[in-house]
């Protein structure tokens, strides 16, 4: 699992320069940046190199800071096996709240499968935890934490994705939570000039798992779509790119109001008042020795 963003130090204290901290006035925008694992990463990229950096840019201007959480993982990666990344993902949900951006396509994420038997209540043995498949061993963490909601019938066969959107959408405030949808003719672009063998392989990773996957992400979207929630369409990295600036120079228009004094204001007016306190002291020395 990797924790990514366009500042190497999760910290937020230790992400910016000494210069910056002089400004640093306002509490931060800490989005958390969902997907299905497997099959956004060119557009988590875009995003952290090209428009994150810009709308930090922003932020700075209004004293404050946007510092997205976006936790990279794998199916097949340590991190699942350990039990805990259910629960760190909604952590940081929880932390990041009322702050959310998510992107869907037409893939579903992993989820366990209905013929699976029904995950106890609570653990009784670690033992026994141990032994047990990577995704019931998550659930079980993340509801011991706290999250007993996600042993809840209805949700014992929900992936991960959804699960976060729930934490993030339905049960934490989502006031600033903005949707993605990635629409289908993005393959087109993407390998539309590839041979067929090729670009069936290359598409394999943002299709839906099975039938099933196929419904799920589909209705996801619709209850998403339902609830009023801000959603956004694109095809390519750009076209997200553009949606994000727009939605997130407006997020930060009602958390960071203009300043009414600027930051460059507030610099001189600091050098001016280190130039006074050295002139006096200056003078309490020049009587002292007098």
């Amino acid at each position: 699992m990797k924790l990514e963003n366009f500042f190497e130090d999760e910290d937020e204290d230790a992400q910016v320069s000494e210069v910056e901290q002089k400004y640093h006035l306002r509490k931060p925008i800490r989005p958390y940046v969902c997907s299905t694992p497997e099959d956004f990463n060119e557009e988590k990229d875009f995003l952290a190199k090209e428009i994150f950096p810009e709308i930090h840019k922003l932020c700075k201007l209004r004293g404050g800071n946007f510092l997205p959480y976006d936790i990279r993982w794998n199916p097949n990666g340590d991190e699942t096996e350990s039990g805990n990344l259910l629960k760190l993902n909604l952590d940081y949900i929880t932390k990041s709240s009322p702050f959310f951006i998510c992107l869907l396509g037409e893939s579903y994420g992993p989820y366990r499968y209905a013929e699976k038997p029904p995950l106890p209540k609570k653990i009784t043995n670690l033992e026994d935890l141990e032994e047990m498949d990577w995704m019931d061993k998550n659930y079980l963490m993340a509801a011991s934490a706290g999250y007993t909601w996600v042993l809840q019938e209805s949700h014992q066969n929900t992936s991960f994705t959804e699960l976060e959107i729930i934490q993030a959408a339905f049960l934490c405030d989502n006031k600033y939570c903005h949707f993605y949808f990635r629409q289908p003719e993005h393959l087109d672009v993407k390998f539309g000039n590839l041979p067929e063998e090729k670009r069936v392989q290359l598409s394999k990773v943002h299709l839906p798992e099975n039938e099933n996957a196929d419904l799920s992400i589909r209705d996801l979207k619709q209850r998403i779509v339902k609830k009023a929630l801000p959603v956004k369409y694109y095809r390519t990295s750009e076209e997200l790119g553009r949606h994000v600036i727009k939605d997130w120079t407006l997020v930060i228009d009602a958390v960071y109001p203009a300043l009414e004094h600027p930051l460059s204001t507030l610099g001189k007016c600091k050098t001016l008042m280190y130039m006074y306190m050295y002139l006096y002291r200056i003078r309490i020395m020049f009587i002292f020795f007098i």
